[in-house]
Order: structure tokens, then sequence, then C-alpha cells
């Protein structure tokens, strides 16, 4: 084959086979097609690997698969993802144990020196398209992934990355307030360079960032775009989506989202969010992508590219 696959895409094709085929015939296939992503380090392709061979049985191997991350690429993860039941088989094994304490030490240093990261350097076009990563990504796969829908709409794409590494190259969010101050200097930013229109997107985690700031007073959201939005937000507000959905309807922010078929875990908040939206009188659209997982789609909905240029 001759395809180049963004991360995200790749794994959720390993997910999806391992659920078919089973484990060892996923991590198979991982081990293979790794060679068609584009030339970059995916600390979570090795991840992947280790924890498919843990389910197979294979303490062995899911060792030699950190190790080489670890050691051999100089990477960190979380402490949390290396007590995964898929490696509980190697907790209190020496090699496993050396592992840990490495990865805690560089992700502290990590933790010391990192910093959120905005991309904006001045205004070039009259649109712009704020775009946050999901948990596990960085700024580099939000420009990515959004980068066709901001030239579509001719909007200035501007990338925001989280400072809180999840391993090593890649950041995550809080999914609470703490993110807010992490993304409200950039829609200030943003919101004061001139701009015709101001929309803002996320993929997954980035979504829940972007409802609870749009939701907000005082900040400018001419579109929310929420690509296969996790949003804890949903359960966590005093009055659940109503309240938020008021709020984006009282701004005159458009809202689409865009969610898998098979998202079991984004897909009913997508809907709840998409049926209060409605009732709040605010303009909104759910697109839902047949046979799509956690993912982009591969194409962008036609209520994207719409809210994004303001027709």
């Amino acid at each position: 084959q001759d395809m180049r696959y963004q991360e995200n895409d790749l794994l959720e094709q390993t997910l999806a086979l391992a659920e078919e085929q089973g484990a060892a015939a996923a991590a198979d296939f991982l081990a293979r097609e790794r060679a068609f992503l584009a030339p970059g380090d995916y600390p979570q392709v090795y991840y992947f690997l280790a924890c498919l061979a843990g389910r197979s049985g294979d303490s062995a191997a899911a060792l030699d698969w950190l190790e080489q991350a670890v050691d051999k690429n100089g990477w960190f993860y979380r402490a949390e993802v290396l007590r995964d039941d898929d490696l509980a088989a190697l907790c209190g094994a020496p090699r496993f144990e050396r592992l840990l304490r490495l990865c805690a030490r560089r992700r502290a240093a990590a933790l010391e020196s990192a910093c959120c990261v905005c991309s904006f350097a001045g205004k070039t076009a009259p649109r712009a398209l704020l775009a946050l990563h999901g948990n596990t990504q960085c700024a580099a796969d939000a420009a990515a992934d959004w980068a066709p829908a901001a030239a579509a709409a001719g909007a200035q794409l501007v990338t925001l990355q989280s400072d809180l590494p999840d391993c090593s190259g890649r950041f995550r969010w809080q999914c609470g307030e703490g993110d807010l101050a992490r993304a409200v200097p950039a829609a200030r930013l943003l919101a004061g360079a001139g701009f015709e229109r101001v929309c803002w997107g996320g993929f997954s985690a980035g979504c829940d960032v972007l409802l609870r700031l749009a939701a907000r007073p005082g900040f400018r959201c001419d579109a929310l775009l929420l690509q296969s939005p996790w949003l804890p937000v949903l359960e966590s507000a005093p009055d659940g989506a109503a309240a938020l959905c008021a709020a984006l309807a009282q701004k005159g922010t458009a809202l689409a989202l865009c969610c898998g078929e098979l998202d079991e875990d984004c897909l009913p908040g997508a809907r709840q969010l998409a049926v209060q939206a409605a009732r709040a009188g605010a303009r909104a659209s759910l697109c839902v992508v047949p046979g799509l997982r956690h993912q982009f789609a591969p194409s962008f909905d036609l209520a994207f590219l719409a809210a994004l240029a303001g027709t």
C-alpha cells in the first residue's frame, strides 16, 4: 500500500481489529502498518503494541516494546497508563518498575518546562479558526486535522497546545476549570485581532475546553465546531447541557457537531448537546458518520464548512 496514516486513524483501526480478531492479530497489523506513518515520533504506537502484547499474554514482548520506547527512544509515559489492565502482569517485575521510575522522572521534568503554545503571530486572513487537539495529541495533529476546513473557508488556522504532558511530545486537557485559564489568552488574542469571523474547533477532549469557554460571557465565538466531542462538562455543569446551550444561543454562536456512528463514548453526548442546542434556539447541526470510530471524518461535513464561512 502507498497511503500515509494519521496516527489516530491507525490506532483506531487497530482497536477495531482487536475487537474483531483479537489482540494478536491487531498487534501484527500495527507492527506492520506503522511503517506507513509519516516520519516522526509515535510513542502511542509503542504503547499500543505493549498493551496488545500484554493482552495476548506475552509479557516479554510487552516489556520489549516499552524498553524500546523508554530506553532506546528516550520517551516517557504517565504512570496511570502504565498501570493499565493489559500491563498488569508486568507489575512488580524489576525491569518494569525501573521503567516506571524513569518515566516518572522524565515527566516531572517535562511538567517543569512545559508551557501553552499558541501559533498566532499576526492576522493573515479575514477569518480565524482556533483549533485544539485531543488528549495524547499535540498542536501538529490539530494543524493537520483542521487545515482542510480552514483552507476551504479561507480562514487562518491557529493552534493551541496544552502545557500538560501526556507522554513524550503529546499533551492532554484536564477537562475542568483549569483548562479555561489555558485557553483564555488565545481566545482573547483572536477576539482583538480584527477578524471578521472567529471560529473555534476541537477534537475529543479539546471540545470540552472550547464548550466551557464558549458558554462564558465575554468571549467571542461565532461558530463552535466539535469533532468527536468528549464532553464531561455535560455531567459536571450545574444545569447540564441546557444552560450551556442557552448561553450559546444568546451569543448567536453556531454549533456544528460531527461524530462517528461507532464512537460509543462520544456519540451520546453529541446527540444530547445537539438536541439541547435546538431547544435553546441555537443554530445547531449534528452529522453522524456511518462506520466511523473516534476520529476525524474522511471529509468535512458541509455544516462545518458553512459554520466556518458564516453562510
